[in-house]
């Protein structure tokens, strides 16, 4: 007999939230090390597909995520050579971030590890099930992103 998950607190969606994560961070880190890309930097790349050209503040805020650690990842795919920093023609003080041939190479790649994932976690799922589940997610991640603008 299959067991159902209740939830019954805000802890229970935490640990949910945090499992997907934790197994995800694996699927991705286990799928991308052949192009030598590290736990979280996909979702730098995921962005520069759509933002290509993007300022490293603008990167750290669409993320959710501080300067420093925005930093750190641009860093690292630059010394990969993935992406290069150029600066801004107008404002000097911005850095504004590229995909190099290289980092552009990786995107069907990604896409279809992330289309990968996305149907493990999606197997049994109606579309309409599919549906509401991202209108939810959305807004668990609007809520979240709205606290820590104002609270945090």
């Amino acid at each position: 007999m299959e067991k159902k998950a209740s939830l019954n607190t805000a802890w229970d969606i935490g640990k949910y939230v945090s499992i997907l994560y934790r197994i995800g961070v694996s699927h991705f880190s286990r799928r991308m090390r052949e192009n030598e890309i590290e736990s979280g930097q996909h979702a730098f790349l995921f962005y520069l597909f759509s933002h290509n050209g993007s300022s490293q503040d603008e990167i750290s805020k669409a993320l959710s995520l501080d300067k420093a650690t925005t930093t750190r990842a641009i860093n690292r795919l630059e010394s990969q050579k993935f992406v290069e920093r150029q600066r801004d023609s107008e404002d000097h003080r911005i850095n504004r971030v590229f995909l190099t041939e290289e980092g552009k190479n990786l995107e069907s790649s990604l896409r279809s590890i992330s289309k990968e994932w996305e149907s493990i976690l999606l197997k049994g799922f109606s579309d309409q099930e599919t549906q509401l589940l991202k209108e939810m997610l959305l807004r668990l991640s609007d809520n979240a992103v709205q606290y820590k603008l104002t609270k945090l």
